[in-house]
């Protein structure tokens, strides 16, 4: 088996993108439901477009729905029109809108501290840049800043505005307490609640994306910071409740709901698309993928399965997860499992009941025998937020083949007509086979992709190498030896190494080392840890200067106008010297210079 040694940095990058790659691979599981999106964009947005205006014929007189829902699921929907409309690029619904929060007013003024119509209000304003809805938003937003916990109530130990009357817990486990949003008006009730905090987020978030208000930023940043700290358990879900009294023991609410994940990975996304905060993106890609993940509501299938408000699906996870979709926050895998989940919800047989094609039942059944307003709205936040998701496949639908949205909507017909029945599409026998072919394809294109960098990075690495030992080798070219002499300056101190080109210097190179048993220097590369042997040069330049004081007798310090007066026949000696081995012995003073031809010694 062949192994490469790669830089520290690189190998590290090569590991962590297959870390990444692969994690992200497993998020997907085999079991969900048909998490694809088939259905072209163009049907999506007719069947969203059908159930809305089946949902407006219910709306009364008042703005509301006559069939005993609270205040807020209205609201609800109407962030839904004021949504279709954004997505469309059109108006088609802003009248209506204006009409029906007119209408909400006159039922309660300011709309009872209710952050849905502040919700519904800020969605109306990026849509329609009408001040109207601008100001309904901060209507809202004000009345709950009252009911919101600053620094100051808490150094205070009591709320300044006198809204409750009991002494305010500044702490819970060493983390402050500002930032919670009492969920009830009752001045003597402390119960700081997960929707009051997480909708008065999204609402400051919201309005600062809207007006870039600093104060809205820092708002919804406290707010999350509330929720991080209080409510944030080990596996990365978000709990819902404290009591925000003195002396109740910071006790919680421990129940799981996913609309409390659902509200924080929705703020989280605003404000990262703001600031651009890694830390914010960090909690929000741990806040996804635990919802993704979680079997606290949702089942092997992927469907969400919450009764805690009686519809079974949840409309604030749905909105959270296409708030981070369509604002581009995560990575390119996260954001394809985003769009994966989001395409089951679509499948659970909410879809059809006897009476209408376009009214919607409870999100995993049976089907419905008369209109909900929640089990309504809640399908729409699936159909309104699938709008904007892109097709895994762009095969053109013909007359003669169904077309699926998510597996759960399906028509037969010709046309992508709203009034097409829509039933439920069983799940195929191949179904698991398929996911389990996507997991695996995943995985191997991981593994390619890694040994891909792998190959670059080991191409980089001998073409470094070999640079390196070009360098090397030019480096330990042979120098050749001046000798400087000047007055009054030691001979041995005034020897210097000088790089030359003249052929000679291969030559005298022999003077300061023994080539023959040089060593190969090319081979250190920059990643060997060994240091390359240093030649020996003092020691040559100490030997040099003995045998010139041997041969000539010159004291250390000579005059420079005997600089250039050397004998003929000492020239001779160190030239002859030059050619003899390490081990051979410099000749006596006596001896006699070799012959040369040509050359005649006097």
């Amino acid at each position: 088996m062949l192994f490469v040694s790669l830089p520290p940095p690189l190998s590290r990058a090569l590991l962590l993108a297959g870390y990444f790659t692969l994690s992200w691979a497993q998020l997907a599981l085999p079991t969900w439901r048909k998490a694809n999106i088939t259905t072209s964009a163009a049907a999506r947005t007719a069947f969203a477009r059908a159930a809305l205006q089946e949902t407006i014929v219910h709306i009364g007189a008042n703005g509301q729905f006559p069939d005993a829902a609270d205040y807020v699921v209205p609201a609800i929907f109407y962030s839904q029109l004021a949504a279709f409309d954004a997505a469309t690029g059109s108006q088609q619904y802003r009248d209506s809108l204006v009409q029906y929060f007119q209408n909400a007013t006159m039922i309660h003024a300011n709309f009872s501290n209710s952050e849905n119509y502040g919700y519904a209000a800020v969605q109306a304003y990026v849509t329609y840049k009408d001040p109207v809805f601008l100001e309904y938003a901060i209507g809202v937003w004000n009345i709950s800043n009252q009911y919101t916990l600053s620094q100051a109530d808490i150094d205070a130990g009591r709320q300044k505005s006198g809204l409750k009357n009991f002494d305010l817990a500044q702490t819970c486990h060493g983390k402050t307490m500002a930032g919670g949003t009492f969920g009830i008006t009752a001045v003597s009730d402390p119960s700081i609640a997960g929707l009051s905090t997480g909708q008065f987020a999204i609402l400051s978030a919201l309005l600062a994306a809207s007006t870039s208000e600093p104060e809205y930023l820092a708002a919804a940043q406290l707010s999350i910071a509330f929720m991080q700290s209080h409510w944030l358990n080990p596996q990365n879900i978000m709990l819902d409740g404290i009591s925000g009294r003195n002396n109740d023991s910071c006790s919680l609410t421990t129940a799981l709901q996913p609309y409390d994940s659902g509200m924080a990975i929705e703020a989280l996304a605003i404000v990262v698309d703001i600031t651009k905060d890694s830390l914010s993106r960090s909690l929000l890609t741990s806040l996804i993928e635990a919802a993704i993940t979680s079997t606290a509501w949702q089942k092997a299938d992927g469907i969400i399965s919450n009764q805690a408000h009686g519809s079974g699906g949840d409309v604030s996870i749905i909105r959270g997860l296409s708030a981070a979709y369509s604002r581009n926050v995560t990575t390119l895998p996260l954001r394809e499992y985003i769009k994966g989940y989001l395409a089951v919800q679509a499948s659970p047989p909410f879809t059809t009941n006897g009476l209408d094609e376009n009214i919607y039942g409870h999100w995993v059944g049976p089907a419905a025998t008369a209109f909900s307003s929640k089990d309504q709205t809640t399908a729409l936040a699936v159909l309104v937020a699938a709008m904007g998701l892109q097709n895994d496949t762009q095969k053109p639908a013909s007359s003669s083949q169904a077309v699926t949205f998510g597996g759960g909507l399906t028509s037969t017909g010709s046309t992508f007509s709203p009034s097409t029945t829509l039933s439920p599409s069983p799940p195929s026998a191949g179904h698991s086979n398929s996911h389990m072919g996507q997991l695996v394809g995943g995985i191997i294109a991981a593994v390619l992709t890694v040994i891909l960098l792998i190959c670059m990075g080991s191409l980089l690495y001998i073409r470094r190498l070999r640079k390196n030992s070009r360098r090397a080798s030019i480096s330990s070219r042979p120098d050749v030896l001046s000798v400087q002499i000047r007055p009054g300056i030691n001979l041995r101190s005034t020897i210097e190494i000088n790089p030359s080109t003249s052929p000679i210097s291969q030559t005298a190179s022999s003077v300061l080392t023994d080539t023959t048993n040089a060593p190969d220097i090319a081979k250190y590369g920059q990643w060997d840890w060994e240091k390359p042997p240093q030649l020996e040069q003092p020691r040559t330049r100490q030997w040099l200067s003995d045998q010139a004081e041997r041969v000539y007798g010159y004291p250390t310090a000579i005059p420079a106008s005997r600089g250039s007066a050397l004998p003929t026949d000492g020239r001779m000696r160190i030239l002859h010297s030059q050619y003899q081995r390490r081990d051979s012995t410099v000749f006596d003073d006596d001896e006699d210079p070799p012959g040369y031809p040509g050359t005649e010694m006097v």
